[in-house]
């Protein structure tokens, strides 16, 4: 992959946005991914001068690009626009891939679309000049790639096949129902859980760097053999199957539980459920995640 790429992709719908790689019809002028301010939490010292600051969590990001977009062969500029367009209609949820010298590997945002602008003037006869405005919701780059880590119970079979819901790098063969998953990156980043059945009342446990532990446990789930329960920690969902019709988020001990995230460097990871068969396996899927390029 040769650095300084850039392409926006979704779904099916993929523009390289460098002229090399895009059949010749965009040459990307200027780019720039704009980071976020910290989301301020203070509130005054009562008896002191300064501020109490509890902050944490951050805003959201910037994606902006100028272009130029010519005709090929093949495509005529006013069609890779209205591509463009589409692409960034603010009901779409396209990514931003980003490959720059010195990555191990491409890192990639969501993006939000704002505004498409093409400027009408004397070159537009050869070239249209384009600018693309985008905010990044979640504030970060993210790993191109998931990474995914198998668990099993100690009278489960290891190494089950069974399907990824996204193309993954599966770190290594299962050591059981506890392990260490080493976090690169630098900011926090939001786990997901693919539960195979059967089994029943299943929970993951996670221990920080500092000690500290939180657990996220269900109580009264059953998961039979052929089925999956899928939690998405970034979006607060637990669907059988994946399937919104299914939510077992009623089934979430929160006496016991809370939504965690795995954070930068090592994290301990328990998994464990109670009458495991043969066809129990759970995985773990993150992307590490990058405040800043």
């Amino acid at each position: 992959m040769i650095p300084g790429r850039m392409r926006l992709v979704n779904v099916d719908t993929e523009l390289s946005l460098d002229y090399e790689d895009s059949d010749r019809t965009i040459l990307r002028n200027t780019s720039e991914i704009t980071f976020p301010d910290p989301r301020a939490v203070t509130y005054d010292r009562i008896g002191r001068s300064g501020k109490k600051d509890l902050t944490r969590l951050h805003d959201v990001a910037q994606f902006t690009a100028s272009l130029y977009v010519v005709d090929n062969e093949t495509i005529p500029r006013h069609t890779t626009l209205e591509t463009i367009h589409s692409m960034l209609h603010p009901r779409n949820r396209p990514y931003v891939y980003v490959y720059r010298e010195g990555w191990a590997a491409e890192r990639r945002a969501e993006l939000r679309g704002s505004s498409v602008s093409c400027t009408i003037g004397p070159v537009s006869g050869s070239y249209l000049e384009v600018r693309i405005q985008a905010v990044i919701p979640e504030g970060v780059l993210e790993s191109g790639t998931a990474n995914t880590r198998e668990f099993s119970i100690e009278s489960a079979t290891v190494g089950t096949e069974v399907p990824m819901l996204v193309p993954s790098v599966m770190m290594g063969a299962s050591l059981g129902n506890q392990q260490e998953i080493n976090v690169d990156g630098n900011t926090i980043t939001p786990p997901k859980f693919l539960i195979y059945g059967g089994c029943d009342d299943p929970s993951f446990t996670v221990q920080y760097e500092d000690e500290s532990q939180k657990t996220l446990a269900f109580t009264g789930l059953t998961i039979n053999p052929g089925d999956y329960l899928e939690v998405d920690i970034a979006n607060r969902t637990a669907y059988i199957n994946s399937e919104p019709a299914n939510s077992y988020y009623h089934k979430l001990n929160f006496t016991v539980s809370e939504w965690w995230e795995l954070e930068p460097g090592a994290n301990q990871i328990t998994f464990n459920a109670t009458n495991t068969d043969s066809s129990c396996v759970a995985y773990v899927e993150y992307r590490d995640r990058w405040l800043g390029g």
